[in-house]
Parts: structure tokens; sequence; C-alpha cells
């Protein structure tokens, strides 16, 4: 006898599925700090700049001021929601983020619109998916501007700048041109609207309608654009910051132009927050006979910090918000 695929997943599958991403992660710091030597590393960490820390650390502000109020602004088409409540909800996504894989905590903002009674959860998710898909495209547009002063030719980062292209050209079609449901029905071929992918075809489909809300709203697609550029500027002067803390001068532009690769690569749905993953890209790139890697090592414990300090706040909040979402469960 078959389970019914319509059942829900049991306990003990969810939590497997929980504990892969965290193991996957572990393995790699392992490995990586043995590579490298964890003596090497906790001299660095001990020798950290505390100037450009402080720098790096208080950046934390104007960040999560920023996309609480990007958030507020997204949301508005489906949902009335203070820039002091987006910046709770904001916060205690961040907590999720830091135990699902590829930032999916961030989806919660959607179900906490939802379990709220201010939208439906299609529309919730809708204006999430928007706001993930915006930040990719404001990173891929400043990796953009980064190489055009550093115009390294390898490989790699060509290949990971015509995918950036693709982000930006993308996300301006879908959501800002009038083309947008003709793309969106475009990439929902037949058998995915059966069995598991059902659900996010749906999603597919109906982003045409959450971006006709978007355009409605005029002259606030050009502050959205605005405000994820601002964003992401102030994430990657921070991490420049904390480079500069571990004492790895890779300068601005490079950061810029290089450091989203690695990003991309912690989004991968395969370590938690892309702790591990995106510590080794962070080595990868930016490794040289000048620059050790243990300092970049160290370098990648400080700009983990982007994830750690956020859900370290959201802690505050995120019981309120499962506590509710029980209530209206009951």
């Amino acid at each position: 006898m078959t389970r019914d695929s319509s059942s829900p997943a049991r306990p003990d599958s969810r939590l497997s599925r929980r504990l892969i991403p965290l193991a996957v992660s572990a393995a790699l710091l392992v490995a990586l700090f043995f590579s490298v030597g964890t003596a090497g590393v906790g001299r660095v960490l001990a020798a950290t700049n505390v100037w450009w820390f402080a720098a790096g650390a208080f950046l934390f502000l104007p960040q999560t001021y920023a996309i609480a109020k990007r958030w507020s602004i997204i949301a508005s088409p489906v949902a009335k929601v203070p820039w002091r409540e987006a910046g709770r909800q904001v916060l205690a996504a961040g907590c999720l983020n830091l135990v699902l894989p590829a930032k999916m905590g961030d989806l919660a903002k959607g179900v906490f619109l939802h379990r709220e009674g201010k939208c439906t959860l299609g529309d919730g998710l809708q204006v999430v998916v928007f706001e993930k898909l915006l930040d990719l495209a404001a990173l891929s547009a400043w990796m953009l501007v980064g190489w055009v002063f550093v115009r390294r030719t390898d490989v790699w980062l060509l290949a990971v700048l015509a995918l950036g292209a693709a982000v930006v050209c993308g996300v301006w079609l879908l959501y800002f041109t009038k083309a947008g449901p003709g793309i969106a029905a475009a990439f929902v071929p037949a058998f995915a609207r059966r069995g598991r992918l059902a659900k996010v075809a749906r999603l597919v489909e109906e982003a045409p309608r959450v971006a006709t809300l978007i355009r409605a709203q005029g002259g606030r697609r050009r502050v959205l654009g605005g405000w994820s550029l601002s964003i992401w500027m102030l994430h990657l002067l921070q991490i420049w910051c904390f480079l500069e803390a571990a004492g790895a001068p890779v300068g601005l532009l490079r950061t810029l132009a290089e450091m989203p690769a690695a990003i991309f690569a912690g989004l991968l749905p395969l370590t938690i927050a892309g702790i591990g993953l995106r510590d080794w890209a962070i080595v990868a790139i930016f490794a040289s006979p000048t620059l050790p890697s243990e300092v970049l090592v160290a370098a990648g414990i400080l700009i983990s910090l982007r994830y750690v300090v956020p859900a370290a706040a959201g802690l505050l909040f995120a019981p309120a918000y499962y506590s509710m979402a029980r209530r209206k469960k009951a």
C-alpha cells in the first residue's frame, strides 16, 4: 500500500531536511579549518582591527532600517505594514534564516501578513518572492558596476557576471514591463502544473498580478529600486569593513565585483545561512600569495555575523509571531 502523496510529511522527515544543511555546514567548516589551521585563524581574529570592526557593526542599524522601510513599501499593494512592524517582521524572519537554507526564512514575512489577516497567503508569498528577486537584481547590478572598474576576465567571473545580467534583465521584464504576464506564463511548462511542482507553478503564474499592482504605483517602482541598491551598498560596505578588520585589504571595488559570487554560492540550498560554502568561496576567490587563507577564513567568520546578529535580534520577536501562528491555527 502506497502512502498518499498529498499527506503531510512526517516530523522525522522534516527534521532530517533541517539537519542535513546543518551537517553540510559543519562538515565544510571542519574541512576548511583543518586545511588552514585553527591556530592561524585564531591569531588573525585576535589581531582584528577594532575600528574597522566597529564601522562594520554600526552598519547593522541603517541596514535594518532600510530593509524594514523597503518591506513596508513592497507589501503596500496587498497590506498596510508600518515600518516599525515591518522591522519586527524582518528581524523575526532573520532568526528563521539562521536555521533554514537559502534564506527561506524570509518567506515567513508573507506568512506573518497572512496570519495577521492583512492579505491572502498567496499574495503574502508573492511580495516576498518579489523582494528576494529584487535583492538578487540589486546585488547583480553592483557586481556589474564593480567589474567595470576591476575588469578581470576570469572565466568563472564572466560566467557569474552573465548570470547577474540575466537576473537584472529578468526582474525588470517580469515586474516592470507590460510583457511580464506573458513571460511568467512561458516559464511554467504543462508538466510543472501537476505533482510537487504545482505550488511553485502557481506562484510563478500569479506573479503578474502582483507585478501589475506594483506597476500601478508608478513612481514607487523607482523608489523600490533605489532602496534595493542602497541596501546592497550597505551590505557590501559592511563586508568590505570586515575584510579590512581581518587584515584582508582587497579594496571596495574588488569587493563589489567579486564578493557577489561568494554571496550567490551561499544562497545555494545546501547549508545553513550559507555558512561553510560561502567561506570556501571567499577563500577560492580572494586567496593569493600576499593574502593567506587563514586571513580570509577569519574574514569569513566576521562576515557571517551579518546573519548571526540579525538572527539574535530576531529572537526578541520570533516567539510572538510563533505564538500568533499557533493561535490562528487553533
